[in-house]
C-alpha cells in the first residue's frame, strides 16, 4: 500500500506539472512580452493577479487566466492631479496627500503603478448608461452629468476599472460596491491608490463617494439595499467568476424581483453579460432579459459592445460572444418612448478632458497568413528605435467603414524586412532582459518559420473610449435587433404561450431559484 501511495503522489505531482494552468499567461502567442506580475494572492473563491505591461498599457486583473478588468497605466493619478492644476474638470479627482500603492513584486521592473481612471476594458466604458437614461435625475440635474447625484450599487468589483469610470464622470455619485470576497476587495485597495482615496471622500451631500463592501451581494440587496435611507438610483450586475460565468443566484428572477424592491421609481438595473443573439451564448443574454421582464422590470433593451478594430456598426456578428449591456427598468429605455436620454448618449463624451495621441500602446508582432499572431508582442520601441527604416516598409491598413478607428495598423511581408526584425528583438533581449525582468526571449520570435507577415498596432485608448463609444450607440439605436421585445418575445404569461414565435431568441430560458441554470448556460 505505501508503494502504491508514493506511486499515486508521483503521478499526481507529474501530472500537475504536465497540466500546470499558467494563470499569469504571461507566455503565450499574441500577449505582450514585457508583462509582468505587480501581485498574485489566491482566495477561497478565485486565484487573482494583476499583470502589467508598461507598453501595451495596462494593468489587469485576472482571475485564474479570465481578465476581469483592466487599467490604462497612462495617465496616472498623478496626471490627472498635474492636470487638475489647469483643469478644473478634473478637480474631483484632484489629491493633495495621497497614500502610494502597495510594493510591487519582484517580477515588476520599476515603480509601483498608478493608474487614473481611462480604461483598458471595453465594456466599462458603457456604465453612464444607467445615469444618462435615468430621466428623473438627469431633468433634477439640469442635464448636467456634474451635478447628477446618483445613489449606485455595484455588485462585483473586478479591478475598479468601473467604478473609476463612473467616478470620472459624475463627480456626485455615491457608490456602493458589494464583492463576496474581501481578498478581491483587498488587492485593489493595495494596487490602486485612486479607488482606496475614493473611500475616504464625501460628496456635496455628505454621502461617501465609495463604499466597499464584502458579502454575498444576494443577502446585501435582500437585507441592507431594501432598507437603505435612499434607494438605488441604478443597480450594476457585474458579478463574473474566475471563468467568467455567473452566479446562479445572482440571475433569476427572484433575485431580479429583489432588486426591483431596491430601486428608485425610474432606477434601473444594468448587467454585463457575455453572450450573443445566436449561436451558442445566445441563451446566456435571453435568458437574463425574460428573467428581468418576468421579475418586473419589464421595460428592457440590449447594447451589444462594439470593442474591436474589426467590429462595425452595420453589419455586427450577432453569432460572436461578446460583453452585452443589458438595460432593465419599470420606465421605457427604449430609443423611441426615452428619447431625451438617448440624446444624451449620443451627445456624451468619455473623458473629455484627455487629449488624443497622448495616451498610446504600440507593438510589433508576427502573424501567419490569416493575421493570426505567432509570437508574442514586443514594444515598438524594440525596432523604432533601433532602425527607422523598418516602419517606414510597412503599409497601413485601413479599418472598414462604420469600425471604430482607434487603432493603427501596418503591415509588410518582405522577407528581409521581417529577417531585420527579428535581428532587432534579438539584440534588444540580449542587452536589456535584466533590466526589464522579461521571463525569457519573446515566444515565437527566433523560431516561427511560417512567420509570413510583420505586423504593428498603434492604441489611442482615448480615441479607442470615444470611437467604441460612438460606434456602438450607432448600432444600439435599432430597436428592431436589441429591445427585449424583439429578443425574447412578450412578458410571461398565456400570450407568450401562445404567440408565434418570431422574435430573435426563441429558446430564451426562464431561470428561477429552482432552475438556476445560468451558471451552465455561460459555460
Amino acid at each position: 500500500m505505501k508503494g502504491f501511495a508514493l506511486l499515486l503522489v508521483v503521478v499526481t505531482l507529474a501530472l500537475g506539472i504536465i497540466f500546470d494552468d499558467d494563470h499569469y499567461r504571461l507566455r503565450q502567442l499574441g500577449q505582450p512580452s514585457d508583462q509582468a506580475v505587480v501581485d498574485h494572492r489566491d482566495s477561497s473563491y478565485t486565484s487573482m493577479t494583476w499583470v502589467g505591461s508598461p507598453s501595451e498599457n495596462y494593468l489587469q486583473l485576472r482571475f485564474f487566466d479570465k481578465v476581469e478588468g483592466g487599467l490604462c497605466l497612462r495617465p496616472t493619478w498623478a496626471d490627472i492631479n498635474r492636470l487638475s492644476e489647469h483643469d478644473p474638470r478634473l478637480n474631483h479627482l484632484r489629491f493633495t496627500t495621497a497614500s502610494g500603492a502597495l510594493a510591487p513584486a519582484k517580477t515588476w521592473a520599476g515603480e509601483a503603478p498608478d493608474p487614473g481612471t481611462l480604461p483598458n476594458s471595453a465594456y466599462v466604458r458603457f456604465l453612464p448608461v444607467g445615469v444618462l437614461l435615468n430621466e428623473s435625475l438627469m431633468s433634477k440635474a439640469g442635464n448636467d452629468q456634474r451635478r447628477v447625484d446618483p445613489h449606485i450599487l455595484v455588485i462585483g468589483l473586478g479591478s475598479s476599472a468601473g467604478i473609476l469610470v463612473l467616478a470620472h464622470h459624475f463627480p456626485e455619485a455615491a457608490i456602493t460596491v458589494v464583492d463576496i470576497d474581501q481578498k478581491v476587495i483587498d488587492i485593489v485597495r493595495d494596487h490602486v491608490p485612486l479607488t482606496n482615496w475614493l473611500t475616504t471622500q464625501k460628496t456635496a451631500d455628505g454621502s461617501p463617494r465609495l463604499t466597499l463592501v464584502a458579502k454575498d451581494a444576494r443577502q446585501f440587496v435582500r437585507f441592507d439595499a431594501l432598507r437603505a435611507a435612499r434607494k438605488a438610483d441604478l443597480i450594476i450586475l457585474d458579478a463574473y467568476t474566475a471563468g467568467s460565468t455567473i452566479p446562479s443566484h445572482l440571475m433569476t428572477r427572484e433575485f431580479f424581483a429583489e432588486c426591483a424592491a431596491a430601486l428608485s421609481p425610474e432606477g434601473m438595473v444594468i448587467g454585463n453579460i457575455i453572450g450573443s443573439y445566436t449561436g451558442e451564448k445566445r441563451r446566456v443574454v435571453g435568458g437574463c432579459l425574460r428573467s428581468l421582464r418576468a421579475a418586473g422590470l419589464a421595460e428592457a433593451y440590449n447594447i451589444p459592445v462594439l470593442g474591436s478594430f474589426y467590429d462595425n456598426a452595420a453589419q455586427v456578428d450577432v453569432d460572436h460572444p461578446r460583453n452585452n449591456i443589458v438595460i432593465a427598468g419599470k420606465q421605457p429605455v427604449d430609443p423611441k418612448r426615452a428619447a431625451a436620454g438617448w440624446a444624451r448618449l449620443q451627445q456624451f463624451v468619455p473623458f473629455p478632458e484627455f487629449e488624443t495621441d497622448t495616451y498610446l500602446s504600440a507593438q510589433y508582432a508576427l502573424v501567419d497568413g490569416k493575421s493570426r499572431p505567432i509570437t508574442a508582442m514586443v514594444p515598438s520601441s524594440v525596432i523604432d528605435g533601433a532602425d527607422s527604416s523598418v516602419r517606414l516598409s510597412l503599409k497601413s491598413e485601413e479599418p472598414s467603414p462604420g469600425s471604430p478607428a482607434y487603432a493603427r495598423i501596418a503591415r509588410t511581408d518582405d522577407i528581409q524586412v521581417i529577417a531585420q526584425a527579428r535581428r532587432l528583438v534579438a539584440d534588444w533581449y540580449r542587452t536589456e532582459h535584466e533590466k526589464m525582468k522579461l521571463v525569457g526571449f519573446p515566444l515565437g520570435w527566433a523560431d516561427a518559420p511560417e512567420a509570413k507577415v510583420l505586423w504593428r498596432r498603434e492604441i489611442d485608448w482615448v480615441k479607442g473610449a470615444r470611437e467604441v463609444w460612438r460606434v456602438t450607440m450607432i448600432n444600439a439605436r435599432d430597436a428592431n435587433t436589441n429591445s427585449g421585445e424583439s429578443l425574447v418575445g412578450p412578458l410571461e404569461g398565456p400570450q407568450r404561450d401562445s404567440a408565434m414565435v418570431n422574435w430573435t431568441i426563441a429558446d430564451a430560458p426562464l431561470f428561477t431559484d429552482q432552475m438556476p441554470n445560468a451558471d451552465i448556460v455561460a459555460h
